[in-house]
């Protein structure tokens, strides 16, 4: 991912609340911060979903984010790496829940497990 696409991604994590503007970590390229990005969108999710991080094709070049509820999956970001999957995802996440309510957490401050990164080969 590149640059421009970066700065457009973390600006967009900011508007959907997601991010902090002058955090000094960055889930567009900071692990540790694609992992506290993933927590936060999971904790915007019933208990019912779950998240998943995979690549296409069977490569690595590419990845998509699934996320799963009941008996139904949907794919909610795609990517040139996991962290534009991720950070796609997230910024897709609002209009998603806005249209499936189900989808979304009865308590937004509830308490959730660490949310992994699941990879599935």
């Amino acid at each position: 991912m590149n640059y421009s696409r970066q700065e457009k991604l973390k600006a967009e994590l900011v508007m959907a609340g997601f991010w902090e503007a002058n955090a000094p970590s960055d889930p567009t390229k900071h692990w540790t911060a694609l992992e506290e990005l993933c927590e936060r969108v999971q904790k915007r999710l019933a208990e019912a979903a779950s998240l998943f991080v995979s690549p296409l094709d069977g490569g690595r070049q590419s990845y998509q984010v699934l996320l799963s509820y009941k008996n139904e999956d949907r794919i909610i970001g795609m990517g040139e790496d996991i962290y534009e999957a991720m950070c796609t995802a997230a910024v897709t996440l609002p209009a998603l829940l806005a249209q499936h309510p189900e989808y979304a957490a009865a308590n937004s401050s509830k308490s959730r497990e660490n949310c992994d990164l699941l990879i599935s080969q």
